[in-house]
């Protein structure tokens, strides 16, 4: 027996996001005939507005329009996991990092994903 409270990946909030890849996970296991032991379930850890800033060698650069290179580069931070149920802890099976930068920042990461 375990000595203390194991938080459980289905106590996690889900997201839109978290439910989109659910869904998406689940329909192409089962085309391709796969039935996992136990659920899955994908969950987001981090959602967080970030940003970063142009290092000083970059910021002294200018676009070839004259316009001066950006100071900083505002971005969405993702984490993304992948969890399955266990019978008395579920076990992270895939995690994802992501950098969102959006519309709002400059070239050149306008609409990037790292």
């Amino acid at each position: 027996t375990f000595l203390w409270a194991q938080p459980r990946a289905r106590q996690l909030p889900e997201t839109h996001l978290s439910r989109a890849l659910e869904a998406g996970l689940a329909r192409e296991l089962r085309a391709a005939g796969v039935r996992p032991a136990s659920p899955l379930l994908v969950r987001v850890l981090t959602n967080q507005e970030a940003s970063n800033a142009a290092r000083r060698e970059m910021r002294v650069r200018q676009w070839s329009s004259g316009k001066a290179y950006p100071s900083r580069f505002p971005h969405t931070l993702q984490g993304v996991v992948l969890f399955q149920e266990g019978a008395h802890a579920d076990v992270a099976v895939f995690m994802m990092y992501a950098q969102e930068y959006g519309a709002a920042c400059e070239q050149p990461n306008t609409n990037r994903v790292y």
